[in-house]
């Protein structure tokens, strides 16, 4: 019993690279300084950023692009957003598996914020400062990430 779970468990775990997500980061300006816009979660309610798996057949620009539209409404100026960082965090999957993810972050400019989008009634949005942002997530890397932003 114990061979099989270390066999179909824990040493695919082990050997496991980190699954990759995307993230979309945007922000605004308010005078002289940025603000950034943070949405809760599905599941917790807690404050993230947008995120979600690369789709088949895009490239994580296209797809963190994808996920900002599906769970903020975020239309960007810029057609092209720009890496900014990454981050990880450890995302429970069914029957209790948990995985690390690194998500490559992806910055983009405000162009307007639609207010009907796939996800409206599943979250919140909130702007934020970047302090704000920083203290309002739980993963400790994506907090040193918002820290690194002007």
């Amino acid at each position: 019993m114990i061979q099989t779970v270390l066999r179909d468990f824990i040493m695919p775990m082990i050997k496991r690279p980190s699954s990759q997500q995307v993230a979309l980061l945007c922000y605004r300006l308010k005078g002289t300084e940025r603000e950034y816009l943070l949405v809760t979660s599905r599941d917790t309610g807690r404050w993230v950023i947008p995120k979600g798996w690369i789709k088949k057949g895009k490239s994580a620009e296209r797809s963190a692009l994808e996920e900002g539209w599906e769970e903020a409404g975020i239309v960007p100026k810029k057609t092209r957003p720009h890496r900014v960082g990454t981050y990880t965090y450890n995302k429970r999957l069914g029957k209790g598996l948990v995985v690390s993810v690194e998500v490559n972050v992806f910055e983009v400019e405000l162009s307007k914020l639609e207010n009907k989008y796939p996800e409206v009634s599943e979250r919140k949005r909130r702007w934020m400062t970047r302090d704000e942002a920083a203290e309002a997530v739980h993963e400790p890397s994506l907090t040193k990430l918002l820290q690194s932003l002007p």
